[in-house]
């Protein structure tokens, strides 16, 4: 991706104490981290709501 390593750990560090990620698993190497708060909204079920009728005006042309 062409990020230094160190460029991406501050990056982490900031979004781990922003509460925005959380690391996944105890291990050392090949670490995961979840955005839990990204994962909610993407778990819940689409809210499709159509849009009200418009209003059909006829206006008649004399």
């Amino acid at each position: 991706m062409g990020v230094a390593y160190n460029t991406v750990m501050r990056a982490i560090v900031a979004l781990e104490a922003g509460g925005v990620l959380a690391k996944v698993g105890e291990g050392k190497r090949d670490r995961v981290f979840c955005a839990q708060a990204i994962l909610k909204i993407l778990d819940e079920p689409a809210r499709l709501v159509p849009d009200p009728p418009a209003a059909h005006r006829r206006t008649s042309r004399r």
